[in-house]
């Protein structure tokens, strides 16, 4: 059986998280997304779903910090 020594500590914090408004992206002039708006709380659960292409990392590297809008 596994046994795990793993602890963790959880702390809600009261601010959000991450907030978006209006973040818009393009790519060699074709529009990727538009118009995003999103606000994580502590605690919360998301889900970023869509095709191949769609975005989806894009947005999680705006989100880290990795790339501007």
């Amino acid at each position: 059986m596994f046994k795990s020594d793993i602890e963790v500590n959880y702390e809600y914090i009261d601010e959000p998280l991450v907030i978006l408004s209006d973040v818009s992206m393009k790519f060699l002039g074709q529009e990727v997304f538009s118009d995003i708006e999103m606000v994580v709380n502590s605690g919360d659960r998301i889900a970023i779903i869509g095709p191949n292409g769609a975005g989806k990392s894009t947005l999680l590297k705006i989100i880290i910090g990795l790339i501007e809008p």
